[in-house]
């Protein structure tokens, strides 16, 4: 499902008159553009660059987009503020068609769209949003010294000792189970 967005046109470009071959677009927005509750400007306080590069041929037009920004967010061990550098790539397939709305059954992936010959600009805004969240990382740890000292203790615990993985209880007694079932 797509969202649609209550912000501005975060990028919005003109298709009409673009002669054949490679196009590249550049634009830099601030996160209060977006209007959106999940892009906060706590969050995305810093300018998010996207680079669209447009290849157009007679019948299609294959979009790359291409979004970079630094995000503040927490660790998740000790709650200490971190910063990342965060960048996400998205690719969307536009086919010409000669119909305004093509047939139901020829509706096509999120990735994959109709575009109207008689369309003069493709707002990609929505693309650039979901771009841009889908790269905010799930799990975020800090250099901490805590939090350092807290993978290599777990590296330790999960690494191999004496030639032997490390095996918890109930992948132990799993094995234990497997073995009575083969006999």
């Amino acid at each position: 499902m797509r969202h649609e967005h209550k912000g501005k046109r975060i990028a919005h470009i003109k298709i009409s008159n673009l002669k054949n071959g490679v196009h590249r677009y550049e634009f830099e927005r601030v996160a209060s553009d977006f209007a959106d509750e999940w892009i906060d400007t706590e969050r995305f306080s810093a300018p998010i660059f996207i680079t669209a590069t447009l290849t157009k041929t007679m019948t299609e037009l294959v979009v790359e987009l291409s979004i970079t920004t630094v995000i503040s967010l927490q660790c998740d061990r000790c709650l200490a503020p971190i910063t990342k550098t965060i960048s996400g790539d998205y690719r969307i397939l536009f086919l010409q068609s000669a119909n305004a709305v093509p047939d139901a059954e020829q509706d096509l992936d999120d990735d994959v769209r109709w575009l109207s010959a008689h369309e003069t600009h493709i707002d990609l805004t929505t693309d650039v949003r979901e771009t841009l969240l889908l790269a905010v990382p799930m799990k975020n740890v800090c250099e901490a010294p805590s939090c350092v000292a807290n993978n290599v203790w777990v590296a330790r615990e999960f690494s191999q000792t004496h030639g032997a993985s490390f095996r918890s209880d109930w992948q132990q007694k799993l094995a234990e189970i497997s073995k009575q079932f083969k006999n």
